[in-house]
């Protein structure tokens, strides 16, 4: 889910220019439960890096297979943005709300607005079905539209190309533990 993440923080914050990282890989992968060899695994157990935006923010990740998440099942995660005035939490399992803080108050719950809720012109109403399922209509929604009117889709193959190059500078700069600069 990592590069799902990496795309979320430069939608947000815009593009990340350099970034250090370190990576673990904690459980031995020999063999299966009934004892038959494991495929090869080349993805980390657990990533975290520290990330600055083009704008001057800066951005704080984790990332584990072996982590327990924030959901009711412990599989969800969960975005927080931090500033000088107020924090706000997003998390993937209660998508219909944000919990937002002033500076030295308690997070309070506030409804996420209907046009952040699904795509323009979506007519899918983001209160029925399952909200951690239904949202991937408008996924398809979107793919449909970009066709239809023949534009790019968003997200398009840049975001995609952008996410696979962080996720390119995270792995070099866990391997050379330096800050790393994003290849545009």
């Amino acid at each position: 889910m990592g590069i799902h993440r990496i795309d979320f923080a430069e939608d947000l914050l815009g593009p990340i220019s350099s970034l250090c990282a370190h990576t673990k890989q904690w459980a031995t992968r020999g063999l299966t439960k009934s004892g038959k060899p494991c495929p090869p695994q080349d993805v980390e157990d657990w990533v975290a890096w520290i990330a600055q935006f083009e704008n001057g923010a800066t951005g704080v990740f984790e990332i584990g297979k072996l982590n327990k998440g924030f959901g009711p099942r412990g599989d969800h995660d969960q975005a927080e943005l931090n500033g000088t005035e107020a924090s706000v939490v997003y998390q993937l399992h209660n998508p219909h709300q944000i919990l937002l803080s002033n500076r030295g108050k308690p997070y309070q719950p506030q409804p996420v607005p209907d046009e952040f809720l699904k795509k323009l012109d979506s007519p899918r109403n983001p209160m029925e079905g399952d909200k951690v399922v239904y949202f991937r209509y408008d996924q398809a929604w979107e793919f449909i539209r970009a066709i239809r009117e023949d534009r790019e889709c968003i997200p398009s193959s840049f975001h995609g190309m952008r996410a696979q190059a962080v996720a390119d500078a995270i792995l070099e700069a866990a391997d050379s533990r330096k800050w790393v600069y994003v290849k545009n």
